[in-house]
């Protein structure tokens, strides 16, 4: 668990299903990030078994679930991920709509970049985001990263945008 001013970060699992499938069919997830297909809270679990949970095991770091320290409300997840395409490790974050644009995804981001190359041995950090999901580019450059080239995700058609905190690639 990880811990900033205003959340908590603890690895995604089983117990988070519900939430899981709530924030993967909310509007912009759908849209900017992607259908799972995640129809139900079992297959929410599923997917956090097969997805989540087996890359944490493999790799150390995964995907996190972000919780309010003060209410203990469940907004949203960051994570890293090593992706298909991407020659290193991935930085994600997604929010329910209500809590989008209240600095949460820069604080979880940031916390995310500091211990990644502390706690993993990580220093070179990929975001990916859809061409016209211009909130995540600004927060992506917030973050401190540049942009690199255009992409297309394995078994995607849409082109993306490809930055990283290092520049030369």
């Amino acid at each position: 668990m990880y811990e900033t001013a205003r959340l908590l970060l603890t690895p995604t699992s089983i117990k988070d299903s519900d939430f899981i499938l709530n924030l993967f069919n909310s509007p912009k997830f759908l849209q900017f990030i992607g259908n799972r297909n995640l129809k139900t809270a079992l297959d929410a679990e599923i997917y956090i078994k097969t997805k989540m949970i087996s890359h944490f095991i493999k790799f150390g770091f995964s995907n996190y679930t972000i919780t309010l320290k003060e209410t203990g409300v469940k907004i949203g997840c960051c994570g890293l991920y090593v992706r298909d395409r991407v020659d290193g490790v991935d930085i994600g974050i997604g929010f329910l709509p209500e809590y989008e644009g209240l600095g949460y995804g820069y604080e979880s981001g940031m916390k995310l970049m500091e211990i990644a190359p502390k706690q993993f041995q990580i220093d070179r950090i990929y975001a990916i985001s859809s061409k016209n999901n211009y909130p995540s580019q600004n927060l992506i450059k917030k973050l401190g990263m540049h942009y690199l080239n255009d992409i297309i995700l394995p078994n995607e058609k849409e082109v993306r945008c490809l930055y990283s905190n290092k520049i030369n690639v």
